[in-house]
């Protein structure tokens, strides 16, 4: 099975009234873990240390995969920060969205940003599941030639 860092950026949104963890990121966790994987999950919103403890993380869990769930186009800025910030640690890792912002956005997203490797479509924790079972849930990625 496969190691699994997911995150959740800091929110740019000031309109936050409070700040809770993120469940839909923990279904995606729960549902990963069923399927035997080894997951960490960061969030950045709770988390203080901000990039610097992110990156810490991420070398030492040493993934082979990285998710991160988007919520708006400022987190999207965000994420393809963080993105290019970890072509330093390690440049063959996956990067993958989820949420609601990339499942609207897909083909937007994956023309415009090459770092992007692919979008889960819908809800994450059911495709987690689905790939494990059958691998019929939608995924969007990039068209790749060759």
């Amino acid at each position: 099975m496969s190691r699994v860092f997911l995150i959740r950026p800091s929110s740019t949104v000031a309109a936050e009234a409070f700040v809770s963890e993120h469940l839909g990121l923990a279904a995606v966790a729960a549902a990963l873990r069923a399927s035997g994987h080894q997951v960490f999950l960061h969030d950045m919103t709770l988390e203080n240390g901000g990039d610097p403890l992110l990156f810490e993380r991420l070398g030492a869990f040493d993934p082979q995969l990285v998710g991160v769930t988007v919520t708006d186009a400022p987190m999207l800025e965000g994420t393809l920060r963080l993105r290019r910030q970890a072509l330093n640690v390690d440049s063959a890792v996956p990067w993958v969205l989820g949420g609601y912002f990339p499942t609207f956005h897909a083909e937007e997203i994956l023309v415009r940003e090459p770092l992007i490797d692919a979008i889960i479509l819908g809800e994450g924790d059911l495709t987690a599941y689905a790939r494990r079972d059958s691998g019929d849930r939608p995924v969007a990625r990039r068209a790749r030639s060759g």
